[in-house]
């Protein structure tokens, strides 16, 4: 039920501002399912055609992650492998160092459980309610909305 509460709880409360990082195959159309459903997303991804179709469907375009993590209400990544969202997390100019106190880091990739642990840490050290929330339901998940999410992290992120 928990689990079911929160997926509620982030689907129909648009307005949301949303900094989304990794438009590849399965980011991009959850990214694009955000949007559909009210939230202001504001997209980075390494490649401009990436972005600049992000922008043509509603997305503000950052430069980097910085800006795309300051002053978000979550942050949403989608990326290839553990070391980018390492990277993408704890790097200079990383999420850690940039959002807000409170905000949900929400992590889709498929990266080392231990890792995912340990950034979840480090995140928490910074005031921020990260999650591991990998995802089933592929490119065709993506695109329909269909996506099932599993979701680790604290139980009070559910409730909150």
């Amino acid at each position: 039920m928990i689990g079911r509460f929160a997926a509620r709880n982030f689907c129909t409360i648009p307005n949301k501002k949303v900094g989304f990082m990794g438009l590849g195959n399965m980011g991009f159309s959850m990214m694009k399912n955000l949007i559909k459903n009210g939230y202001k997303v504001t997209a980075y991804d390494i490649s401009n055609d990436a972005l600049e179709l992000a922008e043509k469907l509603g997305a503000t375009v950052a430069p980097d992650v910085k800006g795309a993590t300051i002053d978000q209400d979550i942050c949403f990544t989608m990326l290839p492998n553990t070391d980018i969202v390492h990277e993408t997390r704890l790097g200079s100019g990383g999420i850690f160092e940039n959002a807000r106190e409170g905000c949900l880091v929400i992590d889709s990739s498929t990266i080392s459980p231990i890792a995912s642990k340990k950034m979840s840490e480090e995140g928490e050290k910074h005031g921020l309610r990260v999650v591991d929330a990998p995802v089933s339901g592929g490119v065709n998940g993506a695109l329909n909305g269909t996506l099932t999410f599993m979701v680790g992290c604290k139980k009070e992120y559910f409730t909150e």
